[in-house]
């Protein structure tokens, strides 16, 4: 009996610019695993017409590179319930559309795309009446967490500032690392008429120069850890440094000569109960095993010289 789609109450869409998809499968695979997402959007796919690429549980839609960019995808959860959009006739930018099926709050478009600093293209790659677009916009601007702004970022500034239904999200991480380069924000999200909570945030996964960005549309929102001032206790951290290293007071001239041997000793038996903890050793244990004993024997032999 087929399930029947379903209609999700929030969104999990991923965006990654992975430099290539057929290399990247199964790390793909294991990334949409793990985050669980509903949604994600791929750009510099580098796909040729003739090559075949399955996710499994995803359907999966294309379009390779031409004359008007391209070599991007989207995946969408098979158990979802959406219905593919027509292709985008854009000038400048490779795009992709499915639309999400929402009783309570409307079908939403999303598109997965790059590359565009005109308005023709951004009026068509929003034109849906509720619009999510991720990607790889290469506009920099400090809106969206940018370390500048660039021409691209003007012009995408200038969009915004004459359509009030447009909000423009990027993370407070940086999404681009590569040699030669400062980190910075290039991948993006635009929302067009979207009436949800909609969170952003880069994840660091992925082999590429590009770090997947993960926007949260509709979940509650998550706790967001505050700062919180606290002062340390130095007298506290004193008799505890004391209590396990074994690092004795300096009281006289006598004592001032031992110190480093004792500092030494000290440092390694607190060295020693880490190692056991991390090997989940207790410091106490009998040594009832050769490798214990032998691990135990080497480390003392290492630390006293």
């Amino acid at each position: 009996m087929a399930v029947q789609p379903s209609q999700p109450p929030s969104l999990r869409i991923l965006s990654w610019n992975l430099d290539g998809l057929r290399g990247r499968i199964l790390e793909l695979e294991d990334i949409l695993h793990r985050l669980e997402i509903d949604v994600v959007a791929l750009q510099e796919t580098k796909l040729s017409e003739t090559s075949r690429i399955t996710l499994p549980g995803y359907d999966v839609y294309r379009q390779d590179k031409d004359a008007n960019g391209g070599c991007v995808a989207l995946a969408v959860k098979s158990c979802i319930d959406y219905y593919p959009l027509q292709r985008l006739q854009t000038q400048n930018t490779g795009a992709v559309a499915i639309a999400v099926r929402s009783l309570r709050h409307g079908d939403v478009a999303v598109v997965s795309c790059s590359l565009t600093i005109l308005d023709a293209d951004l009026v068509t790659i929003l034109s849906f009446p509720q619009t999510i677009a991720m990607g790889d916009f290469n506009a920099k601007s400090p809106t969206w967490h940018s370390r500048t702004t660039t021409a691209r970022g003007r012009a995408l500034l200038n969009y915004a500032d004459i359509h009030n239904d447009l909000t423009i999200l990027g993370p407070t991480e940086p999404t681009y690392y590569a040699p030669n380069h400062l980190p910075d924000v290039l991948d993006i999200a635009l929302l067009k008429s979207v009436p949800l909570i909609a969170q952003i945030s880069a994840e660091y996964e992925g082999s590429t120069a590009h770090n997947p960005i993960l926007l949260d549309v509709g979940r509650r929102q998550r706790n967001v850890g505050t700062f919180t001032r606290r002062f340390t206790d130095w007298g506290r951290f004193r008799a505890e440094m004391q209590r396990n290293t074994a690092i004795p007071a300096i009281e006289t001239t006598e004592d001032q000569s031992c110190f480093p041997a004792a500092l030494h000793f000290g440092f390694g038996a607190l060295r020693f109960k880490l190692v056991c903890f991390k090997r989940n050793v207790a410091p106490g244990t009998p040594l009832k095993s050769k490798a214990n004993l032998t691990f135990m024997t080497v480390f003392f032999a290492n630390i006293k010289g």
